[in-house]
């Protein structure tokens, strides 16, 4: 660290240098890049920086690309990094994708309490508009258009400002016109939704094994097979790249349009 000059360090993480995007990176995501940044230099062969996901994986791989490109580090520049995690399946989500009636017992299981009616809705707006918990924990009312005789919109703000809309069934308005914000914790959702999933597969084990993310990825799932196409989908799910949306392509079973033309 002796020999970095930190002036530049700063300038190689504080943009956002992805295509489109520009401006600064938000204060969040400027620490988290600072400190693998710092993590990075001070690692040896002894001591190299582990990634148990893929997640911290890709940020390291970035940050490295970054001390790299702005000059920070000189030319063949060891980086010590290991990974030690397993890249997951590309189509392993479909085991936690739930189908209407899945979704419909799922509600029923939910406890009757004010909390569990938080719950309930939370899990409703990731099942029906797509959305990420903390997306769906963080929604305050100003945040939702509700159109008269018509739509429902959310409007929501990603990473480095980027803003993007979601939308849920008119059948909801009602319960979005009394919604209020959510008081229940992240962990709280983690944590009933993990005993509610196994309260039900004891009394059906042919249940998927999901998780609050899964339905998420039910809202995916169900857009393609209903005929929306790939790049809507990515808008819809705010996905900064084309190839993480194109996941979902392993759970369309039916034959393109294209092909059916010819007798497929």
């Amino acid at each position: 660290m002796n020999d970095i000059d930190l002036y530049k360090l700063q300038d190689a993480l504080k943009y956002n240098e992805k295509k489109g995007c520009g401006g600064l990176n938000s204060p969040r995501t400027f620490s988290t890049y600072t400190q693998i940044a710092e993590a990075l230099l001070k690692s040896s062969a002894e001591q190299p920086i582990v990634c148990t996901s893929q997640g911290k994986w890709l940020q390291v791989r970035a940050v490295i690309n970054r001390l790299t490109a702005h000059g920070v580090t000189p030319p063949g520049y060891e980086f010590h990094v290991k990974g030690d995690f397993t890249k997951p399946d590309e189509a392993a989500f479909e085991e936690k994708v739930l189908t209407e009636e899945q979704f419909a017992k799922l509600l029923e299981y939910l406890p009757h309490t004010e909390k569990g009616r938080e719950l309930a809705l939370a899990c409703k707006i990731a099942y029906r508009a797509g959305l990420r918990r903390n997306e769906v924990l963080a929604l305050k009312p100003r945040q939702i258009d509700i159109i008269p005789n018509g739509a429902i919109i959310i409007n929501l703000k990603g990473k480095g400002g980027k803003l993007g809309k979601a939308y849920l069934p008119q059948a909801m308005r009602d319960e979005m016109r009394q919604f209020q914000g959510f008081s229940i914790s992240s962990n709280y959702v983690s944590c009933a939704f993990k005993r509610i999933i196994e309260m039900i597969r004891r009394d059906d084990p042919d249940f998927p094994q999901t998780n609050f993310h899964g339905l998420r990825h039910s809202f995916a799932t169900h857009r393609l097979r209903k005929g929306a196409n790939i790049k809507e989908l990515q808008l819809i799910l705010r996905h900064s790249s084309i190839t993480t949306t194109m996941i979902y392509l392993h759970a369309i079973n039916s034959v393109p349009e294209s092909m059916k033309r010819e007798g497929y």
